[in-house]
């Protein structure tokens, strides 16, 4: 049978793989080579002419993902640079420092191996979100009348750029920073933080550093404090000053200090902040609709304005590159610096960075989170809830709480504040789940914050004929 009558026959492809900022399915079952080849020719007609970069990730579906984007985008007239298996933000790199016309990323970032997906972007490294892309990939792939162009264009090897990526994180960084460091790699593909950190003085050790997509050792995920138990307890038994943890992909961190106490994503990114408000006052700051309240507290402090973002990458990420800002930060680990740097987000010169902070003001990473408030806070919980409920979900919640006169901000799900804390309730972007996040003044608040969450959701998932459950 020929592709194209291949192709023809799969007239329809699973719509539920177009997220709100990637896209991703089971490898197999919701996403194929074919489809990958379909996507790369939609890119590339969204994207027009010109030159973009290819990359991937470690699972072990990725190459094969890869080569079908870029063939397909080849075949509908751009120029592809095939970066090969990198971290995600040095495809970004790759983009923003030799003004290609975009890139993309096969990666499913830390969900289990038999899924997988792709990030988009275009010039200067701005990410696709479905409404600034996705769903236009989405329309012509899924259009019955997909056709191929009949344009030429070519698949190159993009060569050294592993040394320059690495060139350009440490090229103005403090060379003093001298640490003891150790860096969970998970079998991703980000054991180049070694080299980085080499680089700036620290002295680094990496656990399993190896590129392996059956992740033999569990997915790294920065958001949850779970997945980096063994990190935390090495810190403490090598003595280590600090230690990092990136996910597969290595666009997200998250922090241990010297205690083996874990660090919330928003408390990392305040804290590198910090330098960089006192260089420029009144810059401003990106947060997501989760941050604590005393990060924000804290980034005011310092004299930076917060504006407030809808979760996910590619939002944070484009209200960052496309602004003034000088930082941005996710609750999930995402820290987006725009600070002697391009603003996209990248784990691993988020790493450099927080160092150099920590080293120049002679610090310790449980030092620098004192200077916060103290909070009581969850981490986020995730409730499952199909992907074809969480939506209405959130519509009942937000009815419910207008019901009992409740204010909420309405950014992103709902956040509502009130004298002794704060919950927020919002449908995943990249699961079928609502996450959740509360906070209080102390733990009998955060109690009452939680009670209430739970019993709206609950509720929701009554109406709904849905039996919420914890994840």
């Amino acid at each position: 049978m020929s592709i194209e009558r291949r192709f023809r026959e799969k007239i329809e492809m699973d719509p539920t793989i177009f997220r709100a900022y990637d896209i991703r399915g089971i490898y197999g079952q919701d996403i194929t080579v074919l489809d990958a080849t379909k996507i790369g020719a939609a890119f590339a007609e969204i994207i027009g002419s010109g030159t973009i970069s290819v990359g991937w990730d470690v699972r072990l579906s990725s190459q094969p993902l890869a080569y079908a984007f870029m063939a397909g985008a080849a075949a509908s007239g751009l120029r592809v640079m095939d970066i090969g298996l990198a971290p995600t933000p040095m495809l970004y790199f790759s983009v923003a420092n030799e003004s290609l016309d975009g890139g993309a990323m096969v990666t499913a970032s830390h969900n289990p191996k038999e899924y997988n997906g792709m990030k988009f972007c275009r010039q200067r490294a701005l990410s696709f979100s479905y409404e600034t892309g996705i769903k236009e990939i989405a329309k012509r792939c899924l259009s019955p009348s997909f056709e191929f162009s009949n344009s030429f264009g070519k698949v190159e090897l993009r060569q050294n750029l592993e040394d320059e990526y690495l060139n350009y994180l440490t090229r103005d960084v403090d060379r003093r920073c001298s640490m003891k460091v150790l860096v969970e790699i998970g079998n991703g593909c980000c054991a180049i933080v070694g080299e980085a950190l080499s680089r700036i003085g620290c002295d680094v050790s990496l656990m399993h550093p190896d590129p392996d997509g059956n992740f033999p050792n569990g997915t790294v995920n920065p958001a949850r404090e779970e997945t980096v138990k063994e990190l935390e307890e090495e810190v403490v038994r090598q003595k280590a000053d600090i230690g990092v943890a990136l996910d597969v992909d290595g666009d997200r961190v998250c922090f241990i200090d010297e205690n083996g106490l874990w660090t919330q994503g928003d408390v990392a990114f305040a804290i590198i902040a910090e330098p960089i408000l006192e260089r420029e006052r009144n810059a401003e700051v990106v947060a997501d609709i989760r941050s604590s309240r005393a990060v924000i507290e804290r980034i005011k402090e310092l004299g930076g304005r917060i504006r407030f973002s809808r979760v996910g990458h590619s939002y944070i990420a484009n209200a960052v590159i496309d602004s003034d800002a000088k930082i941005g930060g996710e609750l999930s680990g995402h820290i987006y610096i725009h600070d002697r740097y391009y603003g996209y987000d990248d784990g691993i010169y988020a790493a450099i960075r927080m160092i150099e902070t920590l080293s120049q003001k002679g610090e310790t990473l449980s030092e620098a989170k004192s200077k916060l408030r103290k909070m009581a806070s969850s981490p986020e919980i995730r409730i499952g809830f199909p992907d074809e409920l969480k939506f209405m979900a959130v519509m009942h919640i937000k009815e419910a709480l207008k019901d009992q006169g409740i204010e909420f901000n309405e950014l992103d799900g709902v956040r509502a504040d009130f004298e002794r804390g704060w919950f927020s309730i919002r449908a995943s972007n990249t699961e079928p789940c609502l996450v959740l996040r509360m906070e209080g003044e102390d733990a009998n608040s955060l109690d009452d914050m939680t009670s209430m969450a739970y019993g709206l959701v609950n509720e929701a998932g009554r109406k709904l004929g849905h039996k919420p459950s914890p994840l």
